[in-house]
């Protein structure tokens, strides 16, 4: 029907970052940009690209890593960690994301550099799909 009314453009593999949705759970993704370029470097030190939260979807399901570029000389990833979460329960629908990750254990600090896409641009919101 569609096709006939002149409607033959099929669109797909489209992604956006105006929200998050990690775990399950969904946020509002300039929230979480303002957590990764503002909040944390003011925190914890560094600049805005040296944060970036990257999601992994497998088989078994799907989890969180904070990247922290190894410039920003963090006393613990355990404090890291606190203030990320601590920022993110801040954000609407944060309270609920933080118990959902927390009881999941789903959120991991990693100190080594973010990641880059194919063509070597740093996003601050990266998804990686596949074990």
């Amino acid at each position: 029907v569609f096709s006939r009314l002149g409607m033959n453009y099929r669109l797909c593999h489209l992604s956006s970052f105006g929200k998050l949705t990690g775990s399950g759970m969904s946020l509002v993704g300039s929230d979480v940009l303002e957590i990764l370029e503002v909040k944390l470097p003011q925190e914890l030190g560094g600049a805005a690209g040296d944060y970036q939260l990257v999601e992994r979807e497998t088989s078994g399901g799907s989890s969180i890593e904070l990247r922290v570029s190894p410039r920003v000389k963090l006393t613990s990833v355990e404090r890291a960690c606190e203030e990320f979460l601590t920022a993110i329960r801040g954000c609407f629908g944060g309270s609920l994301a933080v118990r959902d990750w927390r009881h999941g254990d789903a959120v991991e600090v990693i100190q080594e550099e973010p990641l880059r896409t194919s063509s070597g641009k740093v996003l601050p919101l990266h998804l990686l799909k596949g074990d």
